[in-house]
């Protein structure tokens, strides 16, 4: 047989109430999948300053090195200009200086990131070391008739492996790098451009001697490659889609990694064939003319050189969907070399390890969730049990079916609790059945007594008392009594019945026996 709820509870709710089973799990899940989001969003809203804080960091980290590293090709160049302007200037003589050119070539062997020394005066007269195109002395000497020049080929100790000997046809004086340096006594730049002989990207620094009169007697250059830049650049691990690049004052980009194919302009090398190169821009793409969008788009981003770039401003790109930021760092301008330093961070890759690392949060989170639901699913079913077995033991009460009623084990306290209360009524009422007709207990436990009197009650107490006692005459009297307050009132007939047949010598009768005249009845 199925007990259904109490009728009052289905007209207050009519649809299906949840059980304990779902609300337990309800109380649980909902909390924690409410923490999981919030510490997701948290997380998430967290991501643009991580983003900044990180790209920060690593542009300090790189601009540090980057600036360490032309600062250093600076001074090695400016070192070594300044001690040979001293040689210079207290010889006073360049023709035929096997002097120029052992301290040259030492000078150039021992520094990596010069590729050539040299001098020239003004009558035309050049010494030069060199390791590019190949390793070489060269010596002009135009105070002969007829002018000489004698170039030797060497090996990297310097020992002669050929020679050539021809009249000139090279004059310094016609440089660019020797013809725009001014008469000032510091080191001056040229912009970077590629060497003629190499093909390298470099930079050439000089150095006047002045007469008496502040006119140049002489020019020292030494030609810096700028390839040790773009390796040390190619070596930053940044990330897969990110890059460090160097721009000068025009907007050239004169360093970047090897691994990016950046369109660059070839339109031929500069006259004469020597490495020491025109200052212009030949072969250097601008920001305008690089090939790959991300790049070009990141570059012009940040403006032209002179606008008001800012070192704690990330400019923002965006190409194909992919979000690029741009830092900028200005640097070189005390020894005339006004460069950009230029770091490309895609936000992606600075995201990755925070996008990881909510990626597996989540994945923990859920495998809590998923365990905490392993764990408590059972206890929840199990209380949910027990509750439910408590309600069908208190229907069974209601209907007066102690004999069904079934005790429920359980490991919380309150429904041990309750099971024993039920219990109790459970083992009173198959008690009171034993003791008298069903009709008559059916009839006082719904409560259908024809009177409240108070005095009637309290007959009625005594009567059952005396009942159990097996006085059966003083039982007889009290329901009697009580039955001038209730005439009608078929319980205490029947009691005063059920008494006399006892008080006959019948004894009390077996409640199940189908031939008790009082069972009959009921």
């Amino acid at each position: 047989m199925t007990i259904r709820r109490p009728t009052r509870v289905t007209h207050l709710f009519p649809r299906r109430l949840a059980s304990f089973r779902f609300a337990i799990l309800l109380l649980f899940l909902v909390p924690m999948m409410v923490t999981v989001m919030a510490i997701v969003y948290k997380m998430s809203e967290r991501a643009e300053s991580v983003v900044y804080q990180l790209s920060s960091r690593i542009v300090e980290e790189i601009g540090e090195k980057v600036v360490a590293r032309a600062a250093g090709i600076v001074r090695t160049a400016e070192g070594h200009l300044l001690s040979n302007a001293a040689v210079a200037a207290a010889t006073r003589v360049i023709p035929g200086q096997v002097l120029f050119s052992d301290l040259f070539w030492q000078q150039v062997v021992f520094a990596p990131e010069l590729t050539g020394i040299y001098i020239a005066d003004r009558a035309g007269n050049f010494v030069q070391a060199r390791t590019e195109p190949e390793p070489a002395t060269r010596v002009i000497d135009r105070g002969v008739t007829p002018p000489t020049e004698r170039i030797i080929v060497r090996d990297r100790d310097y020992r002669p492996l050929a020679h050539l000997e021809r009249e000139p046809a090279f004059d310094p004086r016609e440089r660019p790098w020797y013809v725009n340096t001014r008469p000032e006594r510091h080191l001056q730049w040229t912009d970077a451009y590629r060497f003629s002989g190499s093909g390298r990207l470099g930079i050439t620094a000089t150095y006047p001697l002045l007469d008496g009169e502040g006119r140049i007697l002489a020019v020292l250059g030494a030609d810096a490659t700028l390839d040790s830049l773009s390796a040390f650049l190619s070596r930053q691990d940044i990330g897969p889609n990110s890059a460090a690049f160097l721009l000068d004052d025009r907007d050239c980009v004169i360093a970047y990694p090897h691994h990016l194919q950046l369109d660059v302009r070839s339109e031929g090398a500069s006259a004469g064939g020597s490495d020491i190169g025109s200052a212009e821009a030949d072969g250097l793409p601008t920001t305008h003319e690089i090939r790959l969008p991300w790049v070009r788009n990141a570059l012009t981003s940040i403006g032209p050189f002179g606008a008001a770039a800012r070192s704690d401003h990330a400019y923002r790109s965006v190409t194909d969907g992919r979000t690029y930021l741009a830092h900028v760092i200005s640097f070189g301008e005390g020894f005339g070399l006004p460069w950009r330093l230029v770091i490309v961070l895609d936000e992606a890759d600075l995201l990755s390890e925070a996008q990881r690392a909510l990626q597996e949060s989540i994945v923990v989170s859920a495998i809590i969730v998923m365990l905490a639901l392993f764990v408590v699913y059972p206890m929840a079913a199990t209380f949910a049990e027990s509750v439910e077995q408590l309600t069908r033991n208190t229907q069974l009460l209601r209907l007066f079916r102690p004999g069904e009623v079934v005790p429920v084990k359980s490991a919380f306290r309150e429904i041990r609790e309750m099971d024993q209360a039920i219990c109790g009524m459970r083992d009173t009422m198959v008690l009171v059945e034993s003791r008298l007709p069903t009709e008559v207990v059916r009839q006082l436990a719904t409560g259908t007594l024809a009177t409240d009197e108070p005095e009637f009650v309290r007959l009625c107490e005594l009567g059952f008392s005396k009942y159990r006692a097996g006085a059966w005459d003083e039982a007889i009297a009290a329901f009697s009594e009580a039955r001038r307050y209730a005439a009608d009132d078929r319980v205490c007939a029947l009691l005063i019945a059920h008494c006399e047949r006892l008080r006959s010598g019948g004894g009390p009768p077996d409640p199940g026996d189908p031939n008790d005249p009082i069972m009959t009845r009921a």
